[in-house]
């Protein structure tokens, strides 16, 4: 399964919508679930937040990569949610960063 962070966004929407074309099994990792509602029976939705370390083991737990967008200033929880997706056996990680 992949994860997707910012799947509300430019790229991470187009990311969501090409691997679910493909067949593949995908969450999508947002702060609010109803702008879910376009995916939400497609895709598996986990609800959280870059700043609420506590949202990202359930959202990485099955997880075999991840497309992660810049997540801005807090660099702190952003080194916490790639060190639980290495704990957790996420095998890929691809960043874009703007």
């Amino acid at each position: 399964m992949y994860l997707v962070t910012g799947a509300t966004g430019n790229v991470g929407s187009k990311i969501a919508e090409r691997l679910l074309n493909q067949g593949e099994k995908v969450r999508l990792f947002l702060r609010d679930a109803k702008k879910a509602e376009p995916w939400r029976t497609q895709a598996d939705i986990s609800v959280g937040d870059f700043t609420k370390p506590e949202t990202f083991k359930p959202a990485l737990e099955g997880i075999k990569a991840v497309f992660l967008m810049n997540r801005g200033p807090d660099q702190k929880t952003f080194g916490e949610f790639v060190g639980a997706a290495r704990d957790l056996g996420v095998e890929k990680i691809v960043f874009l960063s703007t």
